[in-house]
């Protein structure tokens, strides 16, 4: 498979041969420069779009405006091309937010970089080409932006002007659009996470980018269980714990977002929050699966310290599986480190559960239906409830045999009279 610069090589040669300019452009070289793999690759040229597609029969023309592209795939790698025909290449550069995804490179690696983003490379600072008011006031959503990409670049900060800038216009966050913001958060989730949330905060940006997180800022806690501080503290904590235990997105989102129910008072905050989450993650138009998954670990977050009853449990490891219940206990790891350190807790509820992971391993031998047959008077309104007993059992005792499962079920039933 070539490498996703090859495919851009391939696109400039090509379109130079009908004589245009073309160049590999944006965050590809600056990752290239710092030798990191580029996730995608954008190439400017001076034909327009229509030539371009008509270049490359598999390039589609998307977008509107200044944002309007070409994108192609190519080895599984997509590819966008912006066009400059009205103007130049320096002037398509100018209009990049930030120096150091204001270069451009040739196909023998020549470098033009007209807003000293190789400087900024070397001093490792994120600035805003030009006048950083110009850029803030034309897209709002470059604050995010900008906190984003710090936190993707390991040792870089804000430029002084484009930080204090930042601090200036942050109420211009209001008008950004739901959705633009929430594409931010997720490419944060990527980036270290923490970091991104600490650069927001002390822009004062927090509270228009993410309210529910801001919102947690003072909610006190039992100093008992949380000698930490207050709720956005914790949660600031359990994000960094989760970043030293995976790089998952996934797991670094519900680590963030766990306790957002808190700002409606401790009691049920883990159903209040997974209610929350759910309403943000839609108005960010985040992926529905990534969402739901968030969303489901944010309201069982406290069964690792709780431990409900087993068939409880048992339901879950059955209908959720075993792979969500390691992601419940992960959760609860970094939320034991954030708090308490409460880890004798947590280890024996962890025991006991894969106890039961192990007991369950087979499923449960019998159905409805099979209870139905066997025991013609049961109440068929009793069944969910008898083998959510019986799943208990099963994980609790490691009952397996047949025979064994259906005395238990008469006896137990048959002696409740319960219709068997």
């Amino acid at each position: 498979m070539k490498e996703p610069w090859e495919n851009a090589l391939y696109i400039i040669e090509t379109l130079e041969e009908k004589g245009y300019q073309a160049f590999i452009v944006g965050g590809a070289v600056r990752d290239l420069l710092l030798c990191k793999d580029p996730l995608d690759i954008d190439v400017a040229t001076s034909a327009s779009l229509k030539e371009v597609a008509s270049t490359f029969p598999q390039a589609k023309i998307i977008g509107k405006g200044t944002l309007q592209c070409a994108t192609m795939s190519l080895d599984n790698v997509t590819l966008d091309v912006v066009s400059f025909a009205d103007s130049t290449l320096e002037e398509d550069l100018k209009r990049r937010d930030f120096t150091v995804n204001a270069m451009a490179m040739d196909k023998n690696g020549k470098i033009i970089d007209p807003w000293g983003g190789q400087n900024d490379l070397c001093t490792r600072q994120v600035k805003f080409t030009e006048s950083p008011r110009m850029r803030i006031t034309e897209d709002p959503a470059r604050i995010v932006r900008a906190a984003r990409l710090v936190a993707s670049l390991p040792g870089f900060t804000l430029a002084e002007d484009t930080k204090n800038m930042c601090i200036i216009h942050r109420e211009l966050l209001g008008i950004v659009p739901a959705e633009r913001i929430g594409k931010e958060v997720l490419k944060a989730l990527s980036a270290k996470t923490s970091l991104f949330i600490k650069i927001l905060d002390d822009l004062g940006a927090l509270k228009s980018a993410i309210a529910p997180l801001y919102n947690l800022k003072s909610i006190s806690q039992d100093p008992i269980k949380h000698p930490e501080g207050d709720a956005f503290v914790h949660s600031l904590l359990c994000l960094k714990h989760m970043e030293d235990l995976t790089h998952d997105p996934l797991m670094k989102a519900a680590a963030l977002f766990h306790d957002i129910g808190k700002a409606l008072g401790s009691s049920g905050h883990e159903k209040k929050g997974a209610k929350m989450a759910r309403e943000l993650f839609k108005t960010w138009a985040w992926p529905q699966k990534l969402a739901n998954e968030v969303c489901s670990l944010i309201e069982w977050h406290d069964l690792p310290f709780t431990l409900p009853e087993t068939k409880t449990v048992a339901k879950l490891i059955l209908e959720r599986g075993t792979k969500w219940i390691d992601k419940l206990f992960l959760l609860g790891y970094a939320d034991t480190l954030a708090g308490s350190g409460d880890l004798p807790r947590y280890t024996r509820n962890r025991s006991e559960t894969i106890r039961f992971i192990f007991n369950l391993r087979h499923g449960v031998p019998l159905r409805g239906k099979d209870l139905i047959e066997l025991f013609p008077s049961l109440d068929e309104k009793k069944i969910g409830e008898i083998l959510g007993d019986l799943a208990g059992k099963i994980a609790s005792e490691g009952l397996k045999n047949r025979k064994d499962l259906l005395r238990w079920i008469e006896d137990r039933y048959h002696h409740q009279g319960k219709g068997c």
